[in-house]
């Protein structure tokens, strides 16, 4: 009996940006947009019993005017994969379930545009950056 290939075509020029790669790019933009007045960041726990991932997408107005402050940080919001596979996710605000399985990519962002514009999210950007650079104090 003669071998066969038994696998699909792969195409190397379309690979899957995971959700890390999908958030490190928006903490860019914002740092961008915001002029550097605000910072973004991505931390990352595993539940070693599980192999959960999560990425936390932490926002900081890291030079705030106020006397003997170190900044202010907020945790906008989560991103939940298991082990290895990037999708489905599982998206959290303040820890409740914001969006559960989460099949691509495109969906991905489509959920993450609106948490972004979102009435909520702006009017905490616009506090970091009112701590920032006026010295507001919460």
């Amino acid at each position: 009996m003669k071998s066969e290939n038994l696998w699909p075509e792969f195409s190397l020029n379309k690979p899957i940006r995971s959700p890390k790669v999908v958030l490190l790019e928006q903490a860019s933009f914002l740092e961008q947009i915001t002029q550097q007045t605000i910072k973004a960041s991505i931390r990352k726990t595993i539940e070693n019993n599980s192999g959960i991932i999560k990425y936390i997408f932490e926002i900081e107005a890291p030079d705030t005017k106020i006397l003997n402050s170190k900044g202010y940080r907020y945790s906008l919001l989560t991103i939940e994969q298991k082990s290895l596979f990037f999708y489905p996710c599982n998206i959290y605000l303040d820890s409740n379930l914001y969006s559960s399985a989460i099949e691509t990519e495109e969906a991905l962002t489509k959920h993450l545009k609106e948490i972004f514009n979102s009435v909520k999210t702006q009017n905490i950007i616009y506090t970091l950056i009112s701590l920032s650079i006026h010295g507001y104090e919460l």
